[in-house]
């Protein structure tokens, strides 16, 4: 007599293909998580870096098509307004840029919405326009607006007067500007002078030749040798005169801090002065998922050197620069919650106290160097 026989799965081999099949399913899931998050994280940069390839390559542009000025112009009976260059601060101790460039409407990308009313004829070389970057008024905003003005040499209601741009909000200022960017955490100028010889900032310790001439050509970190003599470097502090200048003003009309500033104008030689090269720093505000919601977790006052923060995720190893509220903070080092501070009111910035969870911004540096077409040295200082 047979007996059939019947094959089945028991519990216990059933359980084991069960969590077989789990394990499967979460490292599946994991797996798109890590791929989604790179995606995301590749995503923002390419953004980040588009957005600072547009900034960069239009302030350098306007900078290219500086107009160098060779005297006073009058109408006979008073002094026009000259093309001038000019890099100073804000209230908020910000740097603005503005100069006058050549270049006709599109080369300038002079928005159609203007409605741009010229006084004088188009010359051969083009018109002239004035062109402002300007930093919003609230320092917190971190909003970029680029103003354009066809130049008429008028003294009031102009892009190169401080009044006529000291607020962004304002009705005559918003009818040049457009935005060029929001998240613009910082945009600064350095001007190469005739004095200069490192873009290092003054009071940096640096290894560079004792031979004055060869200082420009040496500058390391450590100790090294020239490569032009051989002789070995020497630690130096940079001086304020030999650092670039934040500051400029074409006109030398500039008072506080330009260092080629002249108390004597003489309408018959203005002596105006141009940068060799200029230097670019742009800071763009990450958008990365791991920063999102990166706050204070405890009141800063001014003077705290160690501040409490939700995480430290995305930032950049120590040294590197924070922004709350409109100061900027160097920090030295860092753990999973806190930041230790190496300079409160970095970057021109004051030190103020900042309330628990306030946003702790930071984003990527750019830099970029632009040589002047047309530079000029002060004859006389």
């Amino acid at each position: 007599m047979k007996t059939s026989s019947r094959s089945g799965v028991t519990l216990l081999e059933l359980l084991v293909a069960f969590i077989i099949f789990v394990l499967m399913i979460g490292a599946l899931v994991s797996l798109a998580n890590t791929g989604l998050d790179t995606w995301t994280s590749g995503e923002g940069r390419k953004d980040i870096y588009d957005r600072a390839q547009m900034i960069l390559r239009t302030v350098t542009e306007d900078l290219r098509g500086t107009v160098v000025e060779n005297e006073i112009a009058t109408d006979g009976r008073q002094e026009l307004m000259p093309a001038t260059l000019l890099c100073d601060f804000d209230k908020n101790r910000s740097l603005r840029l503005r100069l006058v460039r050549s270049g006709d409407m599109d080369r300038v990308k002079v928005p159609p919405s203007l409605q741009i009313t010229k006084r004088t004829p188009s010359m051969y070389t083009g018109d002239f326009w004035e062109v402002a970057y300007v930093p919003h008024s609230d320092g917190s905003m971190n909003t970029l607006y680029r103003a354009v003005r066809y130049f008429d040499r008028r003294r009031e209601y102009t892009l190169l007067r401080d009044e006529d741009i000291a607020w962004s909000g304002s009705e005559w200022f918003q009818r040049h500007a457009t935005v060029l960017d929001r998240g613009v955490l910082f945009l600064g100028f350095r001007s190469w002078t005739q004095d200069t010889e490192t873009w290092l900032p003054a009071g940096s310790r640096v290894h560079t030749c004792s031979v004055a001439r060869h200082r420009s050509l040496v500058q390391l970190a450590g100790p090294g040798k020239c490569p032009v003599c051989q002789r070995p470097t020497v630690e130096r502090v940079v001086q304020a005169s030999e650092a670039a200048s934040e500051l400029w003003d074409s006109t030398r009309r500039l008072e506080q801090g330009f260092r080629y500033h002249k108390r004597r104008q003489d309408p018959a030689d203005p002596d105006f002065v141009y940068p060799e090269i200029v230097q670019v720093v742009l800071v763009l505000e990450s958008h990365a998922s791991e920063i999102r919601g990166l706050r204070l977790d405890a009141p800063v006052g001014e003077s705290d050197m160690v501040i409490r923060v939700t995480d430290t995720r995305g930032l950049s190893d120590p040294p590197g620069f924070v922004k709350i509220d409109s100061e900027w903070i160097e920090y030295e080092g860092r753990t999973y919650d806190e930041m230790r501070v190496r300079r409160r009111g970095s970057r021109g910035t004051k030190a103020a106290a900042h309330p628990q969870g306030s946003i702790v911004r930071f984003g990527e540096t750019f830099v970029t160097e632009v040589r002047m077409p047309a530079f000029r040295h002060a004859t006389v200082k």
